[in-house]
């Protein structure tokens, strides 16, 4: 899928491969770096290495699996992921699927993440998506909100954060599938991005 965003920007969103384990690694690393951002790295206080996220690579888009890409000038720059069967594995949640996703700093705000989101969901045919957000993460929290996501609960101390060896609070939430992509449809028309 090729996006054009409202700058004029193009992006191409595709299957995550082998292929970009560089351009992923790099966008992992200033995410690491980046105050705002709120992914494993950021808690784990360290990139995994090469080899590492290379042996992943080949389950990036398994039977029940998706990760998807944002590549813009030969970098990645964006990405969503999705595994169904959550906590119970995809023979007793197959109508669930576990979505995480992030964006780099310089593509924030400009509807990128909708168009990812909306590229991913077609993938899966699951009935609910899920997500852990920090409690401190308004930007994310908002997000899932606008494409109809709701707080199920406040998992209070869920996650260590290793760097700084203080437990943060999550927000486990629920939407449909179907209210999502026609919500991230809407998104992608309102910040004028052209899909190709």
């Amino acid at each position: 899928m090729n996006i054009r965003l409202k700058d004029g920007r193009e992006v191409c969103v595709v299957g995550a491969s082998a292929d970009y384990v560089d351009g992923y690694l790099a966008l992992l690393k200033e995410l690491l770096q980046d105050a705002e951002s709120y992914i494993l790295v950021n808690y784990l206080g360290e990139l995994p290495t090469y080899e590492q996220v290379r042996g992943r690579a080949p389950q990036w888009n398994s039977e029940d699996r998706r990760m998807h890409f944002a590549i813009f000038r030969g970098n990645v720059v964006g990405y969503v992921g999705q595994r169904v069967g959550p906590n119970y594995g995809s023979t007793l949640q197959p109508h669930i699927s576990e979505i995480w996703y992030a964006v780099s700093g310089a593509f924030r705000k400009t509807g990128l993440i909708y168009a990812l989101i909306y590229q991913s969901l077609q993938s899966l045919n699951v009935k609910y998506l899920v997500a852990y957000v920090d409690s401190r993460n308004e930007a994310s929290l908002n997000l899932l909100q606008k494409l109809g996501f709701n707080v199920v609960t406040l998992l209070a101390e869920h996650i260590l954060n290793r760097a700084t060896n203080r437990f943060h609070d999550l927000y486990m939430m629920k939407g449909e599938r179907s209210k999502a992509i026609e919500q991230s449809r809407i998104k992608i028309e309102k910040h004028g991005i052209t899909i190709s």
